[in-house]
């Protein structure tokens, strides 16, 4: 991945904020910036809504103008970066980061200065000429740049993609961190897409195509990039990380099945369609904390009949959308036929839904909700193993044990010697010895974060797993040391 170099108009002041509140300022900034764009593009010029938001966007910027001096905000590949400082990538900030990333990009904009003679009345200016580009222009970056010097608006300045690379260096691309975008992005469409469904908006099925196929590419590049991020847990949009939980196991499962990659990346889209059907059922079951009435139960088991209706009313039904129907009614089915909807008569479950329905099931064990604690990872697979061969497909379910380890990623772990680890790879050929990330010792202090191959420790194992642990009872947030 390309990284700047300083910028040109940072005045050395650098050594008074670390990198890591630069980047959290930063976040802090992109997110005003996207919040100020939506106000603008929702309110007219004067509106007290416009001006509170850009008097709080433009505290924020003279903030940071104190302590570093004139801000760079630059688009280099997906990346965004404050002056050096490659902002993080983060669940919450994501759809701010994502839009203004791809405006940059949209626009033709390397990057965008923010000058310390910059003043409000031209911060207004400058974000209303900034939503007004026309896209079809052969030249937006021209069209912007012209506004501004019409306006007489000197406290930005642009720069040109190819301005950018002048001051940048090539470096090695983190897959960890296309995995993030990736796996948000997705994230973003699942919300998207059953928010069409409940407004009754025609599925957008090509712009879930192209969300799943960097999973995709990701998955048979190195699947553990995006195994930690699923570890990540929201109550509140848990029905979207669920179903890109689920395409991303399903994919991976299909993988190790020798899916090609076309037959990948419809299982994928499948996978993600799956609960579709929940998006008519009320919040007030969804979400019940406790046990379901009979006519509760019986709303929820329509869910994938109503999956099906969904989809059978796009207007251009292929042969993707016919297996993301059959996936939507057959994912409850059960292996043995007992589950839900029943069936008048008998039939095999397509073989995406028996894939699908093993990563539903253990995506949903290992997740927390408003009415559900997470199962640990190996608890889960034990009870799916109970259930082999009448739930879930015996083979397949066999195989997605092999693929994600007795210990899969993420899980917590206590070690022979007291210290605490989290799984961050398994080891297909030694399942009960992944690699492990220390994060405790044995009295309970911090590690630095060592990583142990449990399985390359010669002929005598000096450490070994001997029991997983709940890290909600350490207070311990995976997601935030994977």
């Amino acid at each position: 991945m390309n990284k700047p170099t300083t910028s040109t108009f940072l005045p050395g002041e650098l050594e008074k904020l670390t990198e890591r509140q630069i980047g959290k300022f930063g976040t802090t900034f992109i997110l005003q910036l996207y919040g100020s764009l939506k106000t603008i593009h929702l309110h007219e010029f004067h509106n007290p809504a416009v001006g509170k938001s850009l008097e709080k966007l433009y505290g924020t910027l003279t903030d940071l103008q104190s302590k570093i001096g004139d801000l760079v905000l630059q688009l280099v590949d997906e990346y965004l970066f404050l002056n050096e400082i490659r902002l993080p990538i983060h669940a919450e900030s994501f759809m701010a980061y994502d839009v203004i990333a791809s405006r940059m990009k949209n626009y033709r904009i390397g990057g965008i200065a923010f000058l310390r003679e910059i003043d409000l009345e031209e911060l207004k200016k400058f974000m209303y000429l900034f939503l007004q580009i026309d896209l079809q222009s052969r030249e937006p970056f021209e069209q912007l740049a012209a506004s501004l010097h019409n306006h007489a608006i000197g406290g930005i300045r642009l720069f040109r993609p190819e301005e950018i690379a002048k001051n940048v260096r090539s470096t090695p691309v983190d897959i960890r961190e296309k995995a993030k975008i990736a796996y948000f992005r997705t994230i973003f469409v699942a919300k998207q897409t059953a928010r069409d469904v409940l407004e009754k908006e025609t599925l957008n099925v090509r712009r879930v195509k192209r969300a799943v196929q960097p999973i995709v590419d990701l998955v048979l590049q190195d699947e553990f990039a995006l195994l930690g991020l699923m570890t990540i847990q929201n109550y509140d949009a848990y029905t979207s990380n669920h179903s890109v939980n689920v395409s991303v196991y399903s994919i991976i499962l299909g993988q190790k099945l020798g899916l090609s990659k076309k037959q990948l990346g419809d299982l994928g889209v499948t996978a993600l369609f799956h609960d579709i059907g929940k998006t008519e059922i009320p919040n007030k079951v969804l979400n019940k904390p406790s046990k379901l009435t009979e006519e509760e139960w019986r709303v929820l088991q329509e869910h994938p009949i109503t999956a099906a209706i969904a989809l059978v009313k796009l207007k251009e039904v292929s042969e993707l959308i016919v297996k993301a129907m059959i996936v939507g009614f057959e994912h409850h089915l059960n292996y043995d036929l007992s589950g839900y909807p029943k069936l008048t008569r008998q039939r095999k479950q397509h073989p995406f839904s028996r894939i699908v329905s093993i990563a539903d099931c253990f995506d949903a064990m290992t997740s927390s909700r408003v009415y559900n604690k997470p199962v640990s990872p190996d608890n889960a697979l034990a009870l799916m193993l109970k259930k082999s061969g009448k739930t879930h497909d015996p083979v397949l379910l066999k195989l997605f044990i092999n693929t994600i380890g007795v210990y899969p990623v993420g899980t917590l772990v206590q070690l022979n010697t007291g210290e605490l680890g989290i799984v961050l790879r398994t080891n297909p050929r030694e399942i009960l010895r992944p690699q492990v990330k220390l994060i405790l010792d044995s009295q309970g202090r911090k590690l630095d974060g060592e990583v142990i191959n449990l399985a390359a420790q010669g002929e005598t194992f000096k450490r070994e797993i001997v029991r997983v642990l709940n890290p909600t009872e350490y207070g311990i947030n995976v997601s935030d040391l994977m």
